[in-house]
Parts: structure tokens; sequence; C-alpha cells
């Protein structure tokens, strides 16, 4: 810190300011965040240990930045790759009191809200890894989605772990709050822990093949995927261009809807991104707006009556060994309440999703052998790395991935002449049941097993089959969201997918389900 004929200048801000405009930002940053105390969006957000660093960080800087601010609580289960200091803290706070100030304060939905960024999305001037790279690189520009989520007033608080490139089902080098014993999920599991280690109470993730829906489900979290192509992947590294969105772990429907609605829309930068996200834009605007924050109601459907919803036999995919003992007698407890809630519960023949799931993974390791490729000699690497250095650098899972890839590539066309044919396959069945048509909306389980142990079982067993209900919604395109059951002994979770560009009609259900799902 500097001081100079009263100006207070740190060599970490770009902008000077004096000792009295810092804590009138402070003050007026507190007070206006008091008015969003009660409302669904900011539920429980005072507790979390991402609004309480946030608080620190102005703290230390009102008194000129002497004390350093201790992020070991935000980071208790080590979710962060990259924490924000209270400098990079601070701009945020001033950029969304300068709306306030312009009269824009009521634009500002998620005002405040600390929220945990997936380390695949770029954010200006903040270091990005995607998991792998250890160099010096920050970006010189902000993801269009985050961009969305920041002009409704978020913080960002750091940039969260995946596994490199975002592959695989689980996040290594991240603690499972419920017990070092238990997987976390992946690819978003550094996003799902900072949610579930109370952390805070938001996240955004990415998901290709369920990497936000799976580590929600294992969180007790909202996990939410939006049809393809309706929130831009600008500033997003790539997994797979044909499967890829953003997506967000989030404590409740709500708060997933705000910040849906705030990052929905066509964008030209996305050459994947469709235009008519403009017009989902909207329909999820309305919802927004029919919504009572303080009651946490949508004035949209109260019930299920007259809906059709598909559902699988629950003992059939027990048998066919798709989901465990516990898995059945949640799905089975999840039928009897959509019956209850007025619904026409319509039981579907069971898909080979053994197949999809294969043909799924196939098609991504091709993508994945390219972009690993791509990360090699990154020019923000400490050292010059040889492919077959850098390959053995990587989670084993990754290189798996990798050398399946490179088999591809050389069968490219055989595997991609059987993966259309087993879209063809999809699409029919889904034509055959009428499905997101006359039948709205799939109910699955999100996972194959309930939250796995790592044990020796878990480290021997295939664990690309805890994907299979997870990778339709991505073949099709289609909007799913992962909802959490707490009533059990572990955290669990059932899937609804919607059909395309009917992820308005999406948060509706879901909301009917969260309302009612764990009296």
């Amino acid at each position: 810190m500097i001081k100079c004929n009263g100006i207070v200048k740190y060599p970490e801000i770009k902008k000077e300011y004096s000792k009295s405009q810092i804590q009138k930002y402070v003050k007026e940053f507190l007070n206006h965040s008091n008015k969003y105390e009660g409302k669904a969006t900011h539920e429980a957000w005072r507790e979390t240990s991402g609004w309480k660093y946030i608080v620190k960080c102005l703290e230390s800087v009102q008194n000129g930045g002497k004390e350093k601010v201790d992020e070991k609580e935000l980071n208790k289960y080590e979710a962060y790759c990259y924490v924000l200091n209270k400098y990079e803290i601070f701009e945020q706070v001033v950029r969304i009191v300068e709306r306030v100030r312009r009269g824009e304060g009521e634009k500002m939905k998620l005002f405040g809200l600390p929220v945990a960024l997936k380390d695949n999305l770029t954010l200006k001037e903040v270091p990005f890894s995607n998991g792998v790279t250890k160099g010096p690189y920050k970006s010189s520009y902000t993801a269009t989605s985050v961009k969305g989520l920041l002009e409704q007033g978020i913080i960002v608080v750091g940039k969260t772990k995946l596994n490199g490139f975002g592959v695989g089902s689980n996040t290594t080098e991240v603690i499972n709050p419920l017990g070092e014993e238990y997987i976390v999920g992946g690819s978003s599991g550094g996003s799902a822990v900072a949610v579930s280690g109370n952390a805070v109470t938001c996240a955004v993730g990415t998901d290709t093949g369920g990497s936000v829906r799976c580590p929600a489900a294992f969180a007790s979290a909202v996990g939410y995927r939006p049809s393809y192509g309706v929130i831009s992947r600008y500033g997003m590294s790539e997994l797979c261009g044909s499967f890829d969105t953003v997506g967000y772990i989030t404590n409740n429907v709500e708060q997933a809807l705000i910040m849906a609605a705030a990052t929905i829309g066509h964008d030209r930068k996305d050459m994947n991104s469709r235009p008519e996200a403009d017009e989902l834009k909207r329909k999820v605007g309305e919802l927004v707006e029919r919504t009572s924050t303080s009651k946490r109601i949508m004035n949209g459907w109260k019930s299920l009556e007259k809906l059709k919803i598909g559902m699988f036999d629950a003992e059939e995919i027990y048998k066919l060994g798709y989901i465990d003992e516990e898995n059945k007698k949640n799905m089975e407890n999840v039928e009897k309440i959509t019956k209850k809630l007025g619904a026409e519960v319509v039981k579907v023949e069971a898909l080979k999703l053994r197949e999809c799931t294969a043909l799924y993974y196939l098609k991504t390791a091709k993508n994945v052998a390219t972009n690993i490729r791509r990360f090699k000699n990154h020019p923000y690497q400490k050292k010059h790395q040889e492919l077959e250095e850098f390959l053995l650098n990587l989670d084993p899972r990754i290189t798996e991935r990798f050398l399946l890839g490179e088999y591809v590539k050389e069968v490219s066309y055989e595997v991609e002449k059987l993966f259309e044919d087993k879209k063809r396959e999809l699409v029919k069945w889904v034509e055959k049941n009428k499905m997101f048509k006359e039948v709205e909306f799939l109910i699955t389980p999100t996972t194959s097993e309930v939250l796995p142990l790592k044990n020796e079982d878990y480290q021997s067993k295939n664990m690309y089959m805890l994907d299979i209900f997870e990778t339709v919604a991505p073949i099709l395109g289609v909007c799913s969201m992962s909802l959490p059951l707490r009533n059990g002994t572990r955290p669990n979770a059932f899937q609804i997918t919607g059909g395309y560009l009917q992820d308005h009609k999406l948060f509706e259900i879901s909301r009917i389900y969260e309302d009612n799902m764990n009296k």
C-alpha cells in the first residue's frame, strides 16, 4: 500500500482510491446486499464460507491491506485450484456498487452472491489451468456465460478443480464433505464440493456426458444441463464440441433458474450457439418474473395433473444391472410420489443404455485425443514436454482415454457410422414412446449407483457405467436436471429429462418435485 495526498494506491489494484472512497464502496455493498435477505436466490448465503471470505477481504482492504486473509475455511475440502485475493474481490465489489449508483441495482438478481467457477471457463486476468497446465497463464477475456452472471451481480470467489480436460466421472484431489472415503464425481467435482461444503450456494460447471449432474447427485445438490447450444460455450475449453455445455450446481432449483436466465441466449462468438436460444431466454425470463422470490413459489403448474411422465420399470433395470438395490428402492419411491402428484406414469421399454454409453465414450475419446495434443507444449508450460512425458504426468484415466481416442481416429469412419446408427435407434425409441411430446418428461436415476466408496471395488469397477443414464441428454441435445433425494443414508438423486428447448418447463416441474420429494 502506498499513500500520497490522502490517496491509497494498492499495486494490485489498477485504480487509486481514497480511504473514504473505499469505506463508502464497502458500506454501500453491505447495505444493498441486505435487500436480498430471505430471497430464494440468496438462501443461506451469509452462512457460507464464501460470503465470510468476501467480508474479511473487504475489512482487510479497508484497514490498509495489512492483514492476511486466510482462505483455509473457504478451501477446507480442497475444492479450489485458485482463490481470488482481497484486491480481486474488492474490484468486483466496486464494479457492482457502481451499477447500483447508476440505478441498476434491481437488475442484479444475484447481487453479492459468492459463486465458484470451474477452471475450464475463462475469467479475465485470472489463472486458467483446465485441470492440467501449471504455467502462469491468465486469460485475456471472460467467457460469455460468466459475463452474463457477472452482470447479475455475482462475485467469483475462486476457480474450482476438475479432472484434466474435464475427462472422467470422478475429480481427484478434492475431499468429499461427507467423508474422505467417498468419491465426489466429475468432472465438475470441485464445483459440487464447493456447494456441498458450504463454501458457496451456487457454482458453475460444464457438462459433456454428466459432468454437472453426476457430482451434483453426490453432493445432494441440484445439477442443471441445458438444451444444447442455448448457453454460449465461448470461453470454455472444449472436450467434445458435439456435447459440451455450461451447466450449474446449486442448492435449489430457483438459483439454477436465475443463473440460466442470465446466460441463455444466442452468441455469435460460439459457432454452435442456436438462434432459437433467444426465444427460450424470453420464456425463462417470464418464468423468473412469475416467481415470488420471497415465498419461492412458481405461479405455473401447481401439480402434475394431466401430465404424462415416462419411467423405466425399476425392477427391470435392476435385473439388467443398470442400477443398484438402493437406487431401485428410491426410484420406486419417486414413482409413488409422481402418481400422488397427479401425473400419469407411462412405463417405457428400457433402452440399450450400455451401447449408448459405449458409443458416447468412443466419440468423446476421439476429441479428447485431439485436445490433449493441442495442450502439449502449451506456451505457458514451465518446460518443454514431449507427448509421452506429458501423458505420463496425467491421471491414468486421461491417458487411457487418449490412447482409446488415438485408436478411434484410425477407424473414425466406422465409429461415426456406429454412433449415427445408434443415435437413429435412440430417436426411433423417442418417437415410438412419444417421448418429449405426449409423454413430456423422462425420469431416471441420475447415476447407476448411490454414492460409491473409494474401496478396491471402486478402483477396479468400470466407472464409465456411472453415466449410463446421463449420456441420453447429450446425444439427443435435450435438457436435463438432477434433483437430490435427501431421505437416505447417503446422497442420492433422480434425473428429469425434458425436450429440446423445453428448459422452462423443466424448471417448473423440477420446482414441484423439489417441494414434495423430501417431506
